[in-house]
């Protein structure tokens, strides 16, 4: 019963508590991770029966999972060479490897385009276009092979200008990606051709109301703000009647706000975001921090002027983020350019094994600083790997990689994963 309550839409209180009761006995009899963390904890997995239970046990950070193998995470029964594989983004500075298997794959895209459906509705055939970097293993999509949804993935490793062409070609109605992205897109955005454009949605960074004025007014359609991660999927998506109040995604997790101990805080203050996956068994998420901030809005159960009876919070606070400057005056996207960093570091085998934490700085036009927490004995071939990256994106680029033991807590929680020091 909560093998099927776990993919089931709509999910009911009985059926998430249900989903619950299942990840975790699963997550402690099959990963290495969470069996050690209940036992620690001197906390039986059938103690845990549901949501109300959950604070029960110990929150665990992308950090802590850096100081092991990635794998103890990953269940015993995962075969890898079938998993769909997406990297973290590396907001925390810390880039994981999340796993997950076909099924639940076909799943979280179900509940992006549900998420879709609550600020646009939905209208066959459906076409969407992703900004940004492509998964290792998108799914083999069904919905697309049979023509119901196309999904175009647009890249701006290069050109603007050409993905604005593709795009132009392609007539989305959904625009999707990372705010930083899209505003360059906006750029060079001209709204002939593009008729068919009904929504633009915001994703995987913190989307600020001047970026989101911007974009309103470049591509003259809403923009609307969703909150996701690569360990859960959509996490949250706007309310359609309220711009920054974001309902959660009870079908596909649940989220709670907690104070520095782990202990749930009282609605209306603002915590930390730990959120336990409700459909993952490839790598279970239980408790797991996100390195976000925010509050619950109201009273659990009261209903939101959209007719939503989901739980509110509001549009988590984030990190600073920094464009980066080419000699030939393009912007890249601190997105685009953690995408091609992380994946040159994950790639060597002497990090596979391990969560990679790492920073990004611009010191110069043409040079860029990478300072991660790797082997001595590996700098040399991930400095090589660095060179080959950075030249995709220019040619005058140059990488500087430069390992390190860790890195310094500033007091407030947050990490600027991306900085440039050029103005």
């Amino acid at each position: 019963m909560g093998r099927l309550a776990r993919f089931r839409l709509g999910k009911s209180e009985q059926d998430v508590d249900r989903a619950i009761r299942c990840v975790v006995a699963y997550a402690y009899e099959h990963t290495a991770h969470y069996r050690r963390l209940f036992d620690d904890a001197g906390l039986r997995p059938d103690r845990i029966e549901g949501a109300r239970d959950l604070p029960r046990v110990p929150v665990t950070t992308r950090d802590a999972i850096g100081e092991e193998p990635w794998r103890s995470i990953l269940s015993d029964r995962a075969v890898e060479s079938r998993c769909r594989r997406a990297l973290t983004s590396g907001s925390t500075g810390t880039l994981l490897a999340v796993h997950l298997s076909a099924p639940e794959a076909y799943y979280r895209r179900l509940l992006l385009l549900c998420a879709f459906y609550k600020n646009l509705g939905l209208r066959l055939p459906l076409r969407v276009a992703e900004v940004g970097p492509r998964d290792e293993r998108p799914p083999d999509d069904l919905v697309q092979r049979v023509g119901l949804i196309h999904v175009a993935h647009v890249r701006l490793e290069g050109s603007v200008a050409e993905a604005v062409g593709l795009l132009r070609r392609f007539r989305p109605h959904i625009l999707t990606g990372a705010p930083s992205c899209l505003e360059l897109l906006a750029e060079e955005w001209r709204d002939e051709g593009c008729g068919d454009l009904r929504l633009i949605v915001a994703r995987g960074e913190v989307l600020g109301r001047e970026a989101r004025e911007r974009l309103a007014s470049a591509f003259r359609r809403r923009v609307v703000d969703y909150y996701g991660c690569e360990e859960v999927g959509n996490v949250a998506w706007e309310c359609p009647d309220d711009d920054g109040r974001l309902h959660v995604n009870t079908d596909a997790c649940v989220l709670e706000v907690v104070s520095g101990a782990g202990r749930p805080v009282p609605r209306g203050t603002e915590g930390a975001v730990v959120v336990t996956s409700l459909f993952s068994y490839t790598m279970p998420f239980v408790r797991y921090a996100l390195g976000d901030r925010t509050h619950f809005l109201e009273e659990a159960g009261a209903r939101c002027r959209c007719g939503s009876a989901l739980p509110a919070i509001a549009a988590p606070s984030g990190r600073d983020e920094d464009f980066l400057v080419l000699r030939d005056g393009r912007r890249v996207s601190p997105r685009t350019l953690d995408n091609v960093v992380g994946h040159a570091l994950y790639a060597r085998t002497a990090c596979a094994e391990r969560a990679v934490r790492y920073r990004i700085v611009q010191e110069e036009v043409d040079v860029v600083r990478v300072e991660a927490v790797i082997p001595e004995d590996a700098a040399e071939d991930l400095q090589v790997a660095l060179d080959v990256a950075c030249r995709g994106l220019s040619a005058d680029l140059r990488c500087r990689l430069y390992p390190v033991v860790g890195f310094p807590e500033d007091g407030t929680g947050k990490f600027r994963r991306v900085v440039s020091r050029i103005s």
